[in-house]
């Protein structure tokens, strides 16, 4: 299952220690190994549930392309790791381990934003693109696997849980009055893109975002399409016994 969290910050290096903290109450998602990356403007924390090269497979995952660097946090599964695989080693893909967050890492340095459209699964992660002093983040087209967020001030928060984000001092755990009536109306639900509480907001499906120091944007990468049937209702029915 895993989980992943991480704090970026433009004006003050991240506390490590804290990033920690709020891993560490994810534990139970990724109990085989934990790990923490972090500098000046990013730290970022894995917990692994090692189900593929648990030798090699531990993150933050990083890899160097053309003299620039590239960490990732991954929770999720591919389906169609090999053929990516086999798509990017042309372009320059040096792979290292037999995981699928690697798959994901070298999806985004060759494809840069556009690499969620090229994945086939279930997954939330977050690169950081260091040269660049750019994070691009991205959820499964249909939401399988949870990423939610907030901002403290100059501070942007992620994580795979909420109780996560609710670890750091700053974040409010203010219930408002839309927060209360998705409690009572809609639990264990929530409307797309909230939480219950007031300022902890998720990536929605099929969404991707990008934090540049000038601010978070986010996206639409796929939309599910509604097409007119063309064939013949009764005769569809018929052979489906219907």
């Amino acid at each position: 299952m895993c989980s992943i969290c991480g704090m970026i910050d433009y004006k003050n290096r991240p506390d490590i220690r804290l990033i920690s903290r709020m891993g560490m109450t994810m534990k139970n998602r990724g109990p085989d190994a934990t790990e923490v990356y972090g500098d000046e403007l990013t730290a970022l924390h894995h917990n692994r549930l090692s189900v593929m090269d648990p030798e090699n497979g531990r993150q933050p995952m990083s890899a160097t392309f053309e003299g620039k660097e590239y960490i990732i946090v991954y929770n999720g599964e591919i389906y169609n790791s090999p053929e990516l695989r086999r798509e990017l080693e042309p372009y320059g893909a040096k792979f290292k381990t037999e995981c699928d967050t690697e798959t994901v890492l070298w999806s985004y340095i060759i494809f840069g934003d556009e690499c969620p459209k090229k994945l086939n699964g279930i997954f939330a992660f977050c690169v950081y693109d260091k040269s660049r002093r750019k994070i691009f983040m991205a959820r499964d087209r249909l939401g399988v696997k949870p990423f939610f967020y907030t901002v403290c001030g100059d501070t942007f928060l992620f994580a795979s849980e909420i109780k996560a984000l609710l670890a750091h001092p700053s974040v409010s755990r203010i219930v408002d009055r839309m927060g209360l009536w998705q409690l009572v109306f809609l639990a264990p639900v929530t409307l797309p893109g909230s939480s219950v509480f007031r300022d902890v907001k998720e990536l929605r499906p099929a969404e991707c975002a990008e934090l540049t120091a000038d601010g978070l944007t986010v996206r639409s990468y796929w939309q599910l399409e509604a097409k007119p049937w063309t064939g013949d209702a009764q005769s569809a029915a018929r052979e489906t016994g219907e």
